[in-house]
């Protein structure tokens, strides 16, 4: 029967092989649909561990059934070994990948020259059972209570041969922290990120090879710095996101009502009266047109603004069109836009979509009239007027917005004369 500490190995073994095929799958999918080549070598990493706990799934599997350990043969001991270097030799192309991008053949073909040689050595120390080679396995002392443990001493013939590889693991760790230093904001964080995942492989890796008990805190360690290499693997390598910009909202009625109590104020929407501000420098009186969304006649309280408009000095009139034909829309433009001073334009992400909204504007930029636009988001303004002078829409001071309306077009008619 298993001890607690066979059972707890057991099942993070498990756990690991399950969560490994689901980060794997998970890796290729990213990969796959969002071009993330870079991402396929950690997957293959990820896998090649997967394969190397096959023998401690068949142990715990063989315990359960039979109340014994499985004899480990030399052969599934070289199995191990494969897996293990393999992933070792997908992280190394990952680091050659983003570090030597000039001499990446070079170091490629090295590398790879280097596992096989490793892998070779591995099959002829164990063929020939050649005494300190490194391949050792620890068996518990009664057969069925704990997991068969492979172990790999550290002053063996073997770990002198792996050397190099450690230390050019640890030459790539370095230059992604010398990285890091000298670069900012989320590309500095990559670069952290993927000195962690290194970090974390090469723990991961002395944990698995060189302690020979399994217990409980080994489980623990285990699944942990498992983690780690999963998250930071792909955080490391995903591209750096755009921040999100808040889309900004009219404010609703209630909200406009509420913000006007608590300012011991009226309410926006009440028309000012009595009123006006003068402006000598006009040569005549100003006829006004107004091009909005229909679905934007309330937000923008188009009508308040219009009688607003009204009451200032040397505003003659001001335009808008209430009808919802689009044809009937095309003949008001056609009457009235030809005489218009000024063009105030209600940008949206209505009116952006609308089709006779945007008939109108490019009609009065084509006829040279003043092209006024108002907003509450600049990103709603038709990137053609977005360098025109224009008004930040206030929806809790619409006697503001209308006093900088009317001062935008004095300014912009007196300029045209």
């Amino acid at each position: 029967m298993l001890s607690f500490d066979g059972w707890s190995a057991g099942i993070a073994y498990c756990l690991k092989i399950i969560l490994d095929l689901i980060f794997t799958l998970f890796y290729i999918y990213k990969a796959r649909n969002n071009n993330i080549k870079q991402l396929f070598y950690p997957a293959i990493c990820m896998f090649s561990f997967l394969l190397a706990y096959i023998p401690y799934i068949m142990d715990f599997s063989n315990i359960l059934l039979t109340n014994n350990n499985i004899q480990v043969t030399n052969l599934l001991h070289l199995w191990i070994i494969t897996c293990l270097f393999v992933a070792a030799l997908a992280v190394s192309i990952l680091g050659i990948n983003l570090t030597f991008k000039d001499k990446r053949k070079f170091f490629i073909t090295t590398t790879s020259i280097y596992s096989l040689f490793l892998i070779i050595s591995a099959i002829i120390l164990l063929y020939f059972n050649i005494p300190n080679s490194g391949f050792s396995i620890s068996y518990p002392n009664h057969p069925g209570v704990n997991l068969i443990k492979p172990y790999w001493a550290i002053n063996s013939i073997f770990f002198y041969l792996i050397i190099p590889y450690f230390l050019f693991l640890f030459y790539l760790i370095f230059s992604f922290i010398l990285k890091s230093f000298k670069l900012k904001g989320q590309i500095r964080k990559k670069f952290q990120l993927l000195a962690i995942f290194y970090i974390d492989g090469l723990i991961f890796f002395f944990l698995i090879v060189t302690i020979q008990k399994v217990g409980f805190l080994f489980t623990i360690f285990f699944l942990l710095t498992g983690f780690i290499i999963w998250v930071s693997a792909y955080y490391s390598l995903t591209p750096i996101k755009e921040k999100r910009q808040k889309k900004k909202k009219a404010p609703s009625d209630k909200e406009l009502e509420f913000v006007s109590y608590l300012m011991k104020k009226p309410a926006s929407n009440q028309a000012i009266e009595g009123e006006s501000l003068v402006s000598s420098k006009l040569k005549k009186n100003i006829l006004v047109f107004v091009s909005y969304s229909s679905k934007d006649r309330k937000i923008f309280k188009i009508q308040d603004i219009a009688e607003k408009l009204k009451a200032y000095q040397g505003i003659r009139d001001v335009l808008f069109y209430e009808g919802e034909s689009i044809d009937n829309i095309i003949k008001y433009m056609n009457d009235n836009l030809g005489q218009c001073d000024a063009f105030l334009l209600f940008c949206s992400q209505n009116a952006l979509s609308s089709v006779p909204v945007e008939k109108e504007w490019t009609a009065a930029e084509a006829m040279g009239v003043p092209i006024i636009p108002i907003f509450f988001d600049l990103k709603h303004v038709p990137p053609l007027l977005q360098s025109r002078l224009g008004v930040d829409y206030d929806f809790y001071n619409l006697d503001q917005t209308v006093k900088e309306i009317y001062s935008s077009i004095v300014k912009k008619c007196v300029e045209r004369d």
